[in-house]
């Protein structure tokens, strides 16, 4: 369904049943309903919203800030007619799950940081390489640098923008997955509009998820905070957090031993466990 936020027809989608949790996204959303509804389906009432890109028009890019992705996220929770919500937020979209609250507190009930990063500042992006260069394998840096030199520049002209973004990220899944052999393509299946400009405006250097400030922002959350990481998440890993944790008023720090940057898909029963037993909803 699509609900109106100014002038802008916003996608979303809802699954499961408990309280309700928004699950944002500038890239669109089956891969998050794919992984976190088996997981916590019985658990949250699950809004997943496409802010911008896949099923939601992008419009000017080079126009967009995160700020105003923020906003819009409270307009879906308006336009649904809700009250206080919890927030996910996957991957940089963490980040846009902890501006929420620390914008909104008297509008969130909770809020979950699922292999995210406290911000994308310089020290963050160095533990990450850090964590790459000392414990990853020799055959798992033997296998990303193979799947990365099968992407030549002529097999990348050949595709769309959404089948290039997708070859290219299932190419780095020794970076995101325990198994460095797991092919993620699938779970992409939907994903037919991931724009190369929305992209590079929030995630490229200097871009709009860059501008959150952790410092200035995380003392502002007052709503408790569950954050999840894995092991063999090389993209955020589990150290990730560290210098920042602290900063956070009511935080419950979960690393998960058996997955990477997807813990909800690769340690689906202990996730929803955890989450569960964190809400107070034990199974």
């Amino acid at each position: 369904m699509f609900v109106k936020v100014g002038d802008i027809d916003i996608f979303c989608t809802i699954a499961g049943v408990g309280p309700t949790c928004l699950v944002p996204s500038l890239a669109g959303t089956p891969i998050y309903e794919r992984t976190f509804t088996p997981a916590l389906q019985d658990v949250m009432q699950l809004v997943f919203v496409e802010l911008r890109g896949n099923r939601t028009a992008t419009g000017e890019s080079d126009a967009l800030t995160f700020d105003a992705m923020v906003d819009d996220l409270d307009g879906v929770r308006r336009a649904l007619g809700l009250g206080r919500v919890a927030v996910l937020g996957h991957s940089a979209h963490a980040i846009l799950a902890l501006a929420y609250a620390a914008r909104y507190p008297e509008l969130t009930s909770h809020v979950l940081a699922i292999s995210g990063a406290p911000g994308m500042t310089a020290g963050v992006l160095a533990r990450a390489a850090t964590y790459w260069d000392l414990v990853a394998s020799p055959e798992r840096k033997r296998i990303l640098a193979e799947n990365r030199a099968r992407l030549t520049e002529e097999v990348l002209a050949r595709l769309t923008p959404s089948e290039r973004f997708i070859a290219s990220y299932a190419a780095n899944g020794p970076v995101l997955f325990p198994d460095p052999t797991y092919d993620c393509t699938p779970l992409w299946e939907g994903h037919e509009q991931i724009s190369d400009r929305l992209f590079a405006r929030f995630w490229g250097p200097q871009g709009q998820f860059a501008t959150f400030d952790p410092e200035a922002n995380l003392p502002n959350i007052v709503a408790p905070v569950f954050i999840a990481q894995g092991v063999f998440d090389f993209v955020t890993p589990p150290h990730v957090w560290a210098g920042d944790l602290e900063k956070l008023p009511n935080a419950t720090y979960r690393a998960f031993e058996r997955s990477g940057h997807y813990p909800q898909l690769d340690e689906r029963e202990p996730f929803g466990e955890a989450v569960a037993g964190w809400l107070g909803r034990g199974r």
